[in-house]
């Protein structure tokens, strides 16, 4: 793999995913503090399983080597595989 160029569009993708990642946990914060709401706790995990997927993708694009974004890109599929059970 190639160094990441400060213009390029793989660190445009990865800004875009810590932003989500970084958004996900507030919204996470946010429920767990909220007044006694049906649902918030579900919402909360889903939200830390998105976090999670979302940070790991955005350092999956800035590794430059394959096996350490390969094993990044493994531990997507933690919040990946998580989401659809914490959404029920």
């Amino acid at each position: 793999r190639q160094p990441v160029d400060v213009m390029s569009p793989m660190l445009l993708v990865a800004a875009l995913n810590f932003t989500a990642t970084v958004m996900a946990l507030m919204a996470a914060a946010w429920m767990l503090t909220a007044p006694d709401t049906p649902g918030r706790r579900s919402f909360a995990w889903t939200q830390l399983a998105i976090a999670w997927w979302a940070g790991t993708a955005g350092l999956e694009v800035l590794l430059f080597g394959d096996r350490l974004a390969m094993r990044i890109g493994q531990l997507q599929y933690l919040g990946i595989a998580s989401l659809p059970v914490f959404w029920i």
